[in-house]
């Protein structure tokens, strides 16, 4: 048995003792719940940008660097959540606003400033009704664009509101109908100038007629009676008249179709049935450029998102084309690099938005994943380890959605994902085990997975790239899962915690390694709803032991006979809803202790006496819903201490629990923000020699939190008089605009207001840096002048360089002109000689603060 991994416990040691913790990375585009999307040249700069909104989580402004690149707008506000969102100029000033089809709020709409930042205009729109899908356009022919918004509710209706012209709307007072409407499109279908109505329903869809002044009828013809949830309109056999395209799901008889229209608005169906899947999106582009309209359909519920080629009479098959398998609920086309064809963006619902690029076939096209992940990932559990090779430690995310992420760390804590791992049957990723499975020194994943689905082992070749093992594991509904050599073969085995299924009790399991990654299953460990697991040498024979923490009773222990025969000590611990077990020394007497993280109560903390048996201790961890929690030294004191995440039912704050040494623990005074924490890991992520905390959130706003030493800005600040939060970095209790971290960079006094800017870089002591353009022969340069603390590894005084504002470091070029000043600063000049013959240059000179 290898003694080192007989205590799993994170015995990990921090040096920075006073150090603050501070969200150092956290997700970019936060929330899972994207909806829908509008795309559209939002801040008039010749590109097209996003506006995506989320159903219960704000929505955002992205906006897009000309290239098809989307990144958070650095000015807008974050939006309303949202069913649906609608770009069109509803204030007749040219550029483009925003409508919201709200959830359980009433609809509203945001003016644009024509930069891209929107303000609420204030209206209420309609009532507290579930809306998922709206249309604009000018139903009344007075110019301006007015809205249709139905009510996904069979007892609220589809209401016409007016525009006046400014962005005001009015409700006509119409009625259309109380149907479950989950999709909507405005056109023309009998060629007399006036929009009508389609809506797609769960249920019967209907086709209602547009007199021109913006009353509508209910028309008799018929649009298909299955449970559809978007419609959209185009001439798909060549005969002018617009078709309709119809995406339905729910089940996999409900398959998509053609509605072809004999130009006077009466439409009968094709015949085709177009997949199985449950389709939520669908837009009408032409794909092979053969002159007619293909249909590029978003599925969700795992299944890829699809191509489906028209002939040109409309009639369809499918292509090998596939836009990934994540839940599209939008999709969207327009030319998004402006190589002048239609890209695509998919809004994906629990999981981060895709953006797909039209590319020539030579190159991977006709389509091809940018490899742009635009949002977070519903997160339910995580590990970490180096899985690229490059000698960090990355995270791998288990997600409810069942597909996990993968984020690739770049050593210093900012994380980029790279790629995803799916499973067919889109169960929930309970757990993830770590470990080098099939003996080729790199470490793989095996993913527990709830709903009776097959756990799945992934084999990783040293690069980051994951194969699905042949495989698929046992077919039990997956709780918990601990990674250890269990028969002393030199590989890897795994025991399982597995959970209640419908009327079957979860029995766990050893899934017994071959040596290539190939298992035997063997009955262990009692039955249950097993959600954690943890070993360790509980009696002290050296025999590793285990400890199963269960939903549906008490926690129970299992000491090893030496042959890897298991028996329960018939103790049971607490009386369940455990989530996490977490062993370590607490303390201090040289055996293994228990902390037992519980939903329904407050966690806690039992006692070894050293032969296995366990006694409550009387430490009281306020708060319940507690999901996981990390032991680690967080504050240099050799102990273990305890992060303990508290996000499992209600958004809540994570808690860090200071031990004395002897078992008592002090919950830490820290600013720590709430949030639904599933799982959390402790590791040195960012290479400063501390333990930082990766927090993974059911939301989707995965955090990681960092101890970032601050004693030299607070001993400078503490220097001048200033006491408390006045001497934080990031404080400014003189009122000057500059921080105290900048203060001290540049040898100026934080506790009076001494702003000025460095003139003369000869004679200058203190002041804030200046940036000048110089004429240069044929070109010119740029002249950075600044005060610089000599050997302080704090801060970074960098020259910044863009041609598009979007600006990077200058890493080569620079030159520097140093002049004396003190022990402490020098004077310097910074210079970078600009290229000649662009049409544009920007610059800039920051100081970073990087401790």
């Amino acid at each position: 048995m290898n003694p080192s991994i007989l205590t799993p416990c994170l015995l990990l040691s921090s040096p920075l003792v006073h150090a603050d913790l501070q969200i150092t990375w956290e997700q970019p585009i936060k929330g899972t719940s994207a909806f829908a999307n509008a795309l559209g040249d939002i801040d008039d700069d010749g590109d097209i940008d996003a506006c995506m909104a989320q159903f219960t989580s704000e929505g955002h402004v992205l906006v897009n660097d000309g290239t098809g690149n989307f990144h958070l707008s650095p000015t807008a506000a974050t939006l309303p959540s949202a069913g649906d969102i609608a770009l069109g100029d509803l204030d007749g000033d040219g550029d483009l606003d925003l409508f919201f089809a709200r959830h359980f709020s009433p609809c509203a709409v945001w003016l644009n400033d024509g930069a891209g930042n929107f303000t609420d205009s204030g209206q209420t729109i309609g009532g507290f009704y579930s809306r998922r899908t709206l249309a604009l356009g000018d139903l009344d022919h007075d110019g301006d664009l007015d809205a249709v918004v139905p009510a996904n509710d069979s007892n609220q209706p589809c209401e016409v509101w007016l525009n006046d012209g400014h962005g005001l709307f009015s409700n006509s007072g119409q009625i259309l109908g109380m149907q479950y409407t989950q999709g909507c499109a405005l056109i023309d279908v009998n060629h007399d100038t006036h929009l009508d109505l389609a809506l797609a329903n769960n249920g019967a869809n209907t086709l209602w007629m547009n007199d021109g002044t913006g009353v509508f009828t209910l028309a008799g013809t018929s649009l298909g009676s299955k449970s559809s949830f978007d419609i959209d309109f185009a001439d798909l056999n060549g005969d002018t008249h617009p078709d309709a395209f119809i995406s339905n799901g729910h089940s996999s008889d409900n398959a998509n179709e053609v509605w072809f229209n004999d130009g006077a608005g009466h439409f009968s169906d094709s015949g085709q049935s177009l997949g199985g899947q449950y389709s939520y999106s669908t837009v009408l582009t032409d794909v092979d450029t053969d002159g007619d309209l293909d249909a590029v359909v978003g599925n969700t519920t795992a299944e890829a998102n699809q191509v489906w080629r028209n002939n040109g009479s409309g009639t369809f098959s499918l292509l090998a084309v596939t836009l990934g398998t994540q839940n599209a609920f939008d999709v969207d086309t327009a030319d998004l690099d402006g190589d002048g064809d239609n890209d695509f963006f998919l809004t994906v619902n629990g999981f981060p938005s895709e953006v797909w690029m039209r590319i020539p076939v030579s190159e991977g096209g006709p389509i091809a994943d940018s490899g742009q992940r635009l949002g977070g990932s519903e997160g339910n559990c995580v590990a970490t380890f180096d899985f690229d090779g490059d000698g960090d430690l990355d995270v791998a995310v288990g997600t409810i959605e069942g597909t996990v992420q993968l984020l690739a760390n770049d050593g210093r804590g900012q994380f980029t994902e790279i790629g995803t791992l799916p499973h067919d049957n889109n169960p929930i990723n309970n757990a993830l085990g770590v470990g080098d499975f099939n003996g080729d020194t790199f470490l793989d994943l095996l993913v527990i997975n709830s709903s009776a689905s097959p756990d799945r082992l992934w084999l990783n070749d040293g690069a980051g790239h994951f194969t699905a093992a042949a495989q698929e594991i046992g077919s039990d509904s997956g709780g918990a899962v601990a990674v250890i050599d269990l028969d002393d073969d030199g590989d890897l085995d795994a025991v399982v915690g597995n959970l209640n299924y419908f009327a079957t009790p979860g029995q766990n399991k050893i899934y017994r390694n071959h040596g290539s990654g190939r298992f035997s299953i063997i009955d262990a460990l009692g039955t249950g709803s097993t959600y954690a697991l943890t070993f360790g040498d509980l009696n002290g024979d050296t025999h590793p032991d285990f400890i199963v923490g269960n939903y549906d009773q008490g926690t129970t222990i299992w000491l090893n006979s030496g042959s890897n025969s298991f028996t329960s000590t018939g103790q049971a611990l607490g009386s369940g809803e455990t989530y996490d077990l977490q062993l370590g020394d607490f303390d201090g007497d040289l055996d293994l202790d228990l902390l037992q993280v519980n939903g329904n109560a407050p966690s806690i903390l039992w006692i070894n006496d050293g032969r296995g048996s366990f006694s409550a201790s009387p430490q009281v961890f306020t708060g319940n819903y507690g999901r996981s929690a990390v032991a680690y030294d967080a504050d240099g004191d050799t102990d273990l201490d305890i992060w303990l995440a508290q996000g499992s039912l209600t958004e809540a704050a994570d808690t860090l629990w200071i031990n004395d040494g002897h078992g008592t623990f002090t919950r830490a005074d820290l600013s720590i923000r709430p949030q639904y924490t599933r799982d959390v890991v402790a590791a040195d992520f960012d290479a400063n020699g501390s333990v930082d905390i990766f927090a993974a959130s059911f939301l989707g706003d995965h955090i990681l939190w960092s101890q970032v030493d601050t004693t030299t800005v607070e001993s400078y600040a503490a220097s001048f008089g200033l006491s408390g939060n006045d001497t934080l970095p990031d404080a400014d209790p003189d009122h000057d605009g500059v921080p105290n971290f900048e203060e001290m960079a540049f040898n100026m006094n934080p506790s009076i207001s001494d702003f000025q800017r460095v003139s003369d870089i000869v004679t200058a002591t203190s002041g804030v840096p200046t940036l000048t353009i110089e004429a240069a022969g044929n070109s010119h340069r740029l002249v950075a002048k600044s005060i610089r603390r000599i050997g302080s590894g704090l801060f970074r005084y960098e020259m910044e360089y863009a041609t598009d504002l979007q600006f990077q470091p200058v890493t080569t070029g620079v030159t520097e002109v140093t002049f004396p000043l003190n022990a402490q600063y020098e004077r310097v000049e910074f210079h970078y000689l600009l290229h000649v013959g662009l049409p544009g240059e920007f610059g800039r000179f920051a100081v970073r603060y990087d401790p």
